[in-house]
């Protein structure tokens, strides 16, 4: 008898603590809401969370009519079918002025050539004034006046944005102008001709041509070296005068002749490699081959790709050139004779 009142005590003290948990959970929750209530601020509690998708603006086809004008990769348009009208074009806001009050850009240079290799370009330029072409990375002041190229320009001066595969973009006294590399115009046809596309202006100037009778640019096995003496470590070469015009009258031939490569020694740069020299080209030429480390030109380092790239204006610009080269660990002295 004892044991069973004992029994159904325990049972009811079990029943009435669950019912005080109970009752404390209820409790707690509805504080914890009074009080989430009281500092919401108000119309945030009632926020709903959009999960509608807004329609993707259509842009006229006239909006993309700067990109097709500049044309970039040269690429050919469909003629129009016979009959059938050209479609209209809408003007561009970006020119406020009507095309026939822009006058062309007094800027006066010739591009050469072309080194694009991301994240790195340079462009090769000849200046108004002189037959002697530099190397100009994007943000250089162009045309260069005084020693080398720099990026506080001068009014007359303009800055290099951009350096595509022939071509490239001077941003000059608010214009964004557009010099390319062309063929020889025909005869009687102007040498420079501009226009304004948008807010660019197309500048062509024509490539010079090799004349009659001066050689030009071989890649063949048959083109012979230029005559060079050795002296231990010490070669002297004479190259033609007329051969360095002709041969570097297009640089962006001229890198394809042979692969440039950074070389370091121990982390640190140490000049730059060739490989790959075609036969015939003007490194062969030279006396360079393969896997020759170039160190120095005219005693200063080549520390970056910039330095590199001057190397070729040295050969147009001065009377000797001489490299400091590593051929099979070796050290090599080239001096070359411009004559």
């Amino acid at each position: 008898m004892m044991a069973n009142l004992r029994t159904t005590l325990w049972m009811v003290n079990l029943l009435l603590v669950a019912l005080v948990a109970y009752a404390a959970a209820v409790t707690a929750s509805m504080l914890l809401e009074k009080y989430l209530t009281v500092n919401t601020p108000a119309g945030e509690g009632t926020r709903t969370r959009s999960t509608a998708v807004e329609p993707r603006q259509k842009l006229p086809l006239s909006t993309f009519d700067p990109i097709l004008d500049v044309n970039i990769f040269r690429a050919k348009r469909r003629p129009t079918p016979v009959g059938a009208a050209a479609p209209a074009r809408a003007p561009s806001a970006a020119v406020a002025q009507p095309l026939a009050t822009v006058a062309p850009p007094a800027l006066n240079l010739t591009l050469t050539g072309t080194f694009v290799a991301r994240p790195v370009a340079y462009a090769f330029v000849s200046g108004p004034t002189s037959s002697q072409e530099n190397v100009y990375a994007v943000g250089d002041c162009i045309p260069q006046i005084g020693d080398g190229p720099t990026r506080q320009c001068a009014p007359n001066q303009g800055v290099l944005k951009r350096v595509l595969q022939d071509k490239i973009v001077v941003a000059y006294q608010g214009q964004d102008i557009l010099l390319e590399l062309v063929k020889q115009p025909e005869p009687g046809s102007p040498n420079l001709t501009a226009a304004v596309v948008s807010n660019v202006t197309t500048v062509h100037r024509a490539a010079p041509e090799a004349t009659e009778g001066r050689p030009t640019v071989e890649t063949t096995s048959n083109a012979e070296p230029f005559p060079a003496t050795q002296n231990g470590d010490q070669v002297e070469v004479h190259v033609p005068n007329a051969e360095v015009e002709s041969a570097f009258e297009n640089f962006s031939e001229i890198l394809k002749q042979a692969r440039v490569v950074p070389y370091a020694v121990n982390g640190e740069p140490a000049g730059f490699r060739i490989m790959r020299i075609r036969p015939g080209s003007i490194f062969q030429r030279l006396g360079l081959q393969d896997n020759d480390v170039i160190e120095r030109v005219n005693g200063e380092s080549l520390a970056n790709a910039d330095q590199a790239l001057r190397l070729f204006t040295l050969f147009k610009n001065e009377r000797e050139v001489v490299l400091d080269v590593q051929r099979n660990n070796q050290p090599l002295h080239l001096s070359y004779i411009i004559e």
